[in-house]
């Protein structure tokens, strides 16, 4: 039971899930998670997306996802990482949620996800204790 919104800041990922997997609880939206306002919903799944943003996106949003008022946010994380780089928006590296410069605190559970990169995690967290944003 429930409903899924799918966001994607590009077109034709939109246009292909629509396509592919639409139904009346399966809706997806071409949005900008750094600057439109997210869907109401009970948790936001952030899978594989901030290790392509730079830090002041990353920042942007996790302050979106706190406002959009999600009672959990999921998140790749690769808890193992000991630093954390800056990038330019689309590109790739890494990424820790729990190091500098996020500092998020400890999640209440991670999941693993590491068919592609050894030791990631989806990582859970309480919006309410996501208080450094």
């Amino acid at each position: 039971d429930g409903q899924y919104i799918g966001i994607d800041v590009v077109g034709d990922v939109i246009a292909a899930n629509r396509r592919l997997y639409a139904s009346e609880t399966r809706i997806f939206r071409k949005l900008d998670a750094t600057t439109d306002a997210l869907p109401k919903a009970d948790t936001v799944l952030c899978r594989e997306v901030m290790f392509h943003l730079c830090f002041v996106d990353i920042w942007r949003v996790l302050a979106n996802i706190k406002r959009s008022e999600a009672a959990f946010l999921i998140a790749t994380n690769d808890p193992g990482l000991r630093y954390n780089a800056d990038i330019a928006s689309g590109d790739f590296r890494l990424l820790t949620l729990h190091r500098a410069p996020f500092y998020l605190p400890s999640p209440i559970i991670s999941i693993p996800d590491d068919r592609v990169s050894p030791g990631r995690t989806l990582s859970v967290w309480k919006t309410s204790e996501l208080t450094n944003l």
